[in-house]
């Protein structure tokens, strides 16, 4: 590399060029996820995901385009085995599909269709094998998700409701005998308590402030695209290289808690998982969070995020956790309960342990790292 070059490859970096010598990029350490580091690889082949996201856009148009064409067209309904839908529709290899779906080689006699928009499918098997693989298969994922996401948006919500339905029966047990204007206070707060999934800003209600904040770096004018353009590309790479805050977080001003999407995923959440799974882990974390609102800090903000006064440090995070954990399982088996008649079959461990030993053991895993100390909190070991 020329003497200059380091410096002309920073430079340009700086505005998101990449990949020319190296790949450049922050990350967190693969031994420690509270270390950020910069991240410098081999570059891969030029140009390898610019062609990748053209492909999604075009693949898009071209299927838009297809169903507006055929939108307006009166199609005749068929009922057809699988032998005449494969022989009218040769485009779509239809035994393949039937064999992925059904888990089991379907008859060409038996399997019944009943099919419209015939010249519809024919055109689109003949999109779709003319498509790249891998731009269909990104294509299908990205549909996938937010399928997935809707659902992981509903149970969450759910069970966000179900704890705080717990912590209410918690305030109307009243072991503290607060008065009636503190039980009124705490209440409203907990009903006015909202769980956000994904950490973006919310573009309805964001002020001003918020975009002069985020792009105060960058010096924009009024008349010069080149240098506005350079400006973004510089900005976009910067906020890039900051730390990203990526596990669940209550915020007392908003009354807010907020569930940042990376964290949506193995091990920590999947919405196909058992329920007995969900609430021991998942459940806790949020148990955990919500009783943030309530500890010597939180409780200083009202139920519409206006602060009283006063301050605390790690023993609060002992009580979030002792009370996350308390509220996250008497959600999932219910105050009063005999945890030990729960049934959750059809798992075959049920025999090996009981339910309130398997939902303490899921937990458990939580503080199974060797992290460094997180701020405010104790070692994994000491939780």
């Amino acid at each position: 590399m020329p003497s200059n070059g380091p410096r002309a490859t920073a430079r340009l970096r700086r505005y998101g060029l990449n990949g020319v010598f190296f790949d450049e990029m922050a990350d967190v350490a693969y031994n420690d996820s509270l270390r950020y580091v910069v991240e410098l690889k081999r570059p891969v082949a030029r140009n390898n995901h610019l062609p990748l996201r053209t492909g999604l856009q075009l693949l898009e148009k071209a299927l838009r385009d297809l169903r507006e064409k055929h939108h307006n067209e009166e199609s005749l309904l068929h009922l057809w085995t699988l032998s005449k839908l494969k022989q009218e529709i040769p485009q779509i290899e239809w035994q393949t599909y039937f064999e992925e779906l059904l888990e089991m080689e379907p008859r060409d006699d038996k399997l019944l269709v009943q099919i419209s928009d015939v010249e519809y499918f024919r055109k689109l098997g003949e999109l779709l094998r003319e498509s790249n693989k891998t731009i269909l298969e990104f294509y299908l994922r990205s549909d996938w998700l937010a399928l997935t996401r809707s659902e992981d948006m509903r149970q969450l919500q759910q069970m966000f409701a179900s704890l705080r339905g717990t912590f209410a029966k918690y305030l109307e047990l009243n072991r503290l005998e607060l008065s009636s204007e503190q039980l009124t206070y705490l209440h409203a707060k907990l009903a006015n308590m909202q769980l956000k999934l994904g950490n973006l800003p919310d573009t309805a209600s964001t002020d001003n402030d918020f975009y002069n904040n985020h792009y105060a770096s960058a010096s924009f004018t009024a008349d010069d695209f080149v240098e506005n353009f350079w400006q973004a590309l510089r900005l976009r790479t910067h906020l890039q290289h900051l730390p990203a805050r990526n596990a669940p977080y209550f915020e007392h001003e908003r009354n807010m808690l907020t569930v940042p999407l990376v964290f949506m995923q193995w091990p920590f959440y999947d919405y196909r998982q058992h329920s007995v799974f969900r609430h021991s882990l998942m459940g806790f974390i949020l148990g955990h969070e919500l009783s943030h609102a309530f500890e010597q800090e939180g409780i200083l903000f009202d139920a519409a995020g206006n602060e009283l006064h006063s301050p605390t440090a790690s023993l609060k995070e002992r009580l979030a956790d002792f009370n996350g954990l308390q509220l996250a399982y008497d959600t999932f088996f219910g105050l009063g309960h005999d945890s030990n008649r729960f049934e959750y079959r059809p798992y075959e461990f049920e025999q090996e342990m009981s339910p309130p030993q398997l939902f303490h053991l899921n937990f458990a895993q939580f503080f199974c790292g060797r992290l460094p100390t997180a701020i405010g909190h104790d070692m994994d070991d000491v939780r």
